[in-house]
């Protein structure tokens, strides 16, 4: 396109659906360990945009509808964790009625390319959440492969610049000790997937049983500082004494004061 034509189609930068770190139409992966909760936190994430509430304490989210796609979780399991994460936040079904949608797909055996057609036809979300994405892979593809995630992520992208969502992928991180490596390459299989995203959220276990560091890294949004982050069954909350350089290594003990 000419330059001139193209700053006169766009004048102003795409507006935020959480504010400082991921606007309309971009994908956004949350990477963290197995069994760190990830599920719950992006189950907070979709009932703040549900309601236009603060996600964990501390991004604003705009109102708007909501999907959240399970592959892990039984209906009943996700009814009970979102009563309770509703329940906390002093949430109720009528502040959500006809603003979140879950889809769990546990027993289905739908591709991705089903879901997404699927997605492109029917009425707009705001907001789609993937969870967890490893499931979502096809057969023949490999998760160390470059050309298959990038592939597969492609796929989202066409999702969200068709319909004009933000689309959100749940990932777990390699196995072993995270604590050396950069946020982009904490996540398990091919550097592929933290290179393609538009805003990565990656989670680090803290020295302290139960605390997490979030780290930040976003394409079109201006650098963020890691935030300490405190697990407290059901929803995480911001953590401002954590020292947030204390990165768990397994097999490495507290030193006791």
């Amino acid at each position: 396109a000419d330059m001139a034509e193209l700053l006169a189609a766009h004048p102003v930068q795409t507006p935020y659906l959480v504010h400082g770190l991921l606007r309309r139409g971009e994908i956004m992966g949350i990477v963290a360990p197995p069994k760190a909760r990830k599920s719950f936190l992006v189950s907070d994430l979709a009932l703040s945009c549900a309601t236009g509430t603060e996600w964990h304490g501390h991004f604003g989210v705009e109102k708007g509808r909501v999907l959240l796609i399970d592959n892990e979780l039984t209906d009943n399991e996700l009814a009970v964790r979102s009563r309770a994460i509703m329940g906390t936040r002093g949430i109720t079904a009528d502040d959500v009625r006809g603003a979140l949608y879950t889809r769990t797909l546990r027993n289905s055996d739908r591709g991705v390319d089903s879901i997404i057609r699927s997605l492109e036809k029917s009425p707009p979300f705001d907001l789609i959440i993937f969870d967890a994405l490893y499931m979502f892979l096809e057969k023949g593809m490999d998760e160390n492969s470059n050309a298959d995630m990038t592939c597969l992520l492609r796929k989202f992208r066409r999702l969200a610049a068709r319909t004009g969502c933000c689309v959100a992928l749940v990932h777990h991180t390699a196995k072993g000790s995270q604590a050396n490596k950069d946020p982009i390459d904490a996540g398990s299989g091919a550097g592929a997937f933290g290179r393609a995203l538009d805003t990565l959220v990656t989670l680090y276990r803290h020295e302290e049983d139960d605390y997490f560091v979030a780290h930040y890294r976003q394409r079109s949004s201006a650098p963020r500082p890691p935030l300490g982050l405190h697990w407290r069954y059901p929803c995480f909350t911001d953590a401002l004494h954590l020292d947030l350089d204390a990165i768990y290594v397994p097999g490495k003990r507290k030193v006791e004061e």
